[in-house]
């Protein structure tokens, strides 16, 4: 009996371990993409390289580490293969290709530094202080150029997405739009795009609205564009003076306190029946997914004193307290819902 009792007792099987190896190796796609990059792998194709040897000469680099790269990429679906030949797929050659207009350098531009302040993550947790604060103007003019290139393409396409919802051009013209803490000023290029009779305000630090200057000039909108040259924490507003308010991806910088104190005093310069759009990553209500926004929190925690991500029931408080009158969340198919808000 007791034998019989030994041999049916069996240890109990854990959960895979599979997925926190993933997750420890998580690194190795980032890695392979940016090394790519970096030996600007992508141009030396476009100039008619095609094999693991001919990449290699053309960037000096071994055939045997550029053959295992290669096929690192081909298994990301960064590049295709057939035989010994390897080719840009239409996403590698249209955003990894240094002189297409969709090139996403910027992104890897920054990476060595944002690798380096994500290694002091377990120190801003303790402190829950940042590693390297990028909210003041003058760090803020350093820090943020290669990026605002980068998030101009990866935008492009939402911010249009977005006027169009709003019905820019259609159901709803010539507006004057603010767009707060411009940037490239793609939300409000966007905007102007959409509807020929539609004028935009763009507000940011100068040297960070010269990128934005250039865009509009390229975009064809430079004629309809004036900037507000200012922190957007210290700027005025005339009473009824603007249509539509764009806060594009700028409150998780913020954070909650300036934030609401913003919607406070921005509220009253737009006009009746006008609206206020807040593009950010918003995570759900018991904030357990999806995942991008609640990362993006941790990076907030290690760039901002108060940063971070709010749930769409934060945002709705905030502008019912600051005199917003129906708020509401508007797909248009991107990361995140947009917040948008009726004066």
């Amino acid at each position: 009996m007791a034998k019989e009792k030994l041999l049916d007792s069996k240890p109990e099987i854990a959960a895979s371990p599979q997925r926190i190896v993933d997750l420890w190796f998580g690194y190795a796609p980032t890695m392979v993409l940016v090394t790519a990059v970096q030996l600007d792998v992508f141009g030396t194709m476009t100039e008619g390289a095609q094999t693991a040897a001919d990449v290699a000469k053309a960037t000096n680099t071994s055939p045997r580490g550029m053959t295992m790269l290669l096929d690192a990429l081909v298994s990301l679906g960064l590049l295709e293969k057939q035989a010994n030949r390897y080719d840009l797929t239409p996403e590698s050659e249209t955003y990894l290709v240094k002189s297409s207009d969709g090139y996403l350098g910027g992104f890897f531009e920054m990476f060595q530094k944002g690798v380096h302040d994500w290694l002091k993550l377990p120190e801003a947790v303790r402190s829950g202080a940042p590693v390297r604060s990028v909210e003041h103007q003058k760090r803020s003019e350093e820090f943020f150029p290669p990026l605002i290139r980068a998030l101009h393409v990866a935008n492009m396409g939402p911010a249009h997405g977005l006027a169009r919802k709003l019905g820019l051009g259609t159901r709803w013209r010539g507006l004057r739009v603010l767009d707060v803490a411009a940037g490239s000023g793609v939300w409000g290029i966007a905007a102007a795009q959409e509807d020929p009779s539609t004028t935009v305000a763009a507000l940011d630090f100068p040297k960070i609205l010269t990128i934005a200057r250039e865009y509009a000039a390229k975009a064809g909108v430079a004629d309809r564009m004036s900037y507000l040259e200012t922190d957007m924490r210290d700027a005025t507003f005339e009473d009824n003076t603007y249509d539509l308010v764009i806060l594009g991806n700028i409150c998780h910088a913020e954070g909650a306190d300036a934030t609401r104190e913003f919607l406070t005093r921005v509220q009253p310069a737009i006009r009746p029946n006008g609206k206020l759009a807040i593009v950010d990553m918003i995570p759900n209500e018991e904030r357990t997914e999806p995942p991008f926004p609640l990362l993006f929190a941790l990076q907030m925690l290690l760039h901002t004193t108060q940063g971070g991500t709010f749930t769409q029931s934060e945002y709705t408080r905030w502008l019912q307290e600051a005199g917003f009158k129906k708020v509401e969340a508007v797909d248009i198919r991107f990361h995140s819902p947009i917040i948008v808000a009726s004066r």
